[in-house]
């Protein structure tokens, strides 16, 4: 999938919502520990004249939708992301979850510490250099994500927040894996009670979680013709310890049935 896609707007934008709630709501310090099983790069090149996620909404801006507007600054992702819609480039720099969590809880002069994973030795390697000294928050790590959150909480790391955003990709039996790790991984942090938060995608067929329901999850459809999207909807799952944020997150982002994109918030 493009970065900056439907699912990615969707994703960051439950994320940056649920980390605002999470977090103090006055400028008072704090820590905030965040741990992402599944990183990629900081960041990847999304061509303007592309159809993806956010350069529609950046193509809102700029027509002036009243409704976009209206949320740009009550909405935490919007107003973070404001920087693309107001730039005119060829292409722009779509920032990973990881980053974007970082930087947002970095503005709310919140100390932060980011564990990422990148099993991807490559991306690893040119990761790391972009990030070289300038982000001491940031842990990048070469490992696969789910071995090293065990053996963190093994020795009593109890992070703030963990994102689960697998790779779903590939043939069924992969997918199936991938499920099924998923699966396993959150029995471990529901024993830790660790809040956690799962991306999914869904395609043809919707992926089969355990512990799922209908309390515990926001899905977004994407009712859309144009062929570029692939994803019919996608969603975030929340641990249910912090499920009763929710709601509110939930109508916070109702003005995306509004904006003409054929997305619509269930």
């Amino acid at each position: 999938m493009a970065a900056g896609n439907f699912g990615d707007v969707i994703k960051h934008m439950i994320l940056l919502e649920l980390v605002d709630v999470l977090t103090p709501k006055t400028k008072s310090g704090g820590n905030f520990n965040y741990f992402e099983t599944h990183g990629s790069k900081m960041s990847h090149q999304v061509k303007r004249s592309s159809s993806s996620g956010v350069v529609r909404l950046c193509n809102l801006y700029h027509s002036g939708h009243p409704i976009l507007q209206a949320n740009l600054n009550s909405n935490k992702y919007l107003n973070f992301i404001h920087q693309y819609f107001t730039q005119a480039p060829a292409s722009i720099d779509y920032f990973s979850s990881w980053y974007l969590v970082n930087a947002f809880l970095t503005t709310k002069e919140i100390t932060p510490r980011i564990d990422v994973c990148e099993i991807n030795r490559d991306t690893y390697l040119d990761t790391i250099k972009a990030i070289n000294y300038k982000f001491p928050t940031i842990h990048y790590s070469n490992t696969e994500g789910y071995s090293l959150l065990k053996t963190y909480l093994s020795k009593g790391l109890r992070p703030s927040l963990v994102l689960i955003d697998p790779f779903y990709s590939g043939s069924d039996k992969e997918v199936q894996v991938s499920v099924s790790e998923v699966n396993h991984i959150v029995e471990v942090l529901d024993f830790y009670r660790i809040p956690f938060l799962v991306w999914y995608p869904v395609y043809s067929k919707k992926l089969k979680f355990n512990f799922i329901n209908a309390n515990n999850h926001i899905e977004v459809d994407n009712n859309t013709n144009n062929a570029a999207s692939h994803m019919n909807s996608t969603g975030m799952i929340f641990s249910n310890n912090i499920s009763h944020h929710v709601l509110g997150i939930r109508n916070d982002i109702l003005f995306l049935d509004h904006l003409g994109l054929g997305w619509k918030v269930k």
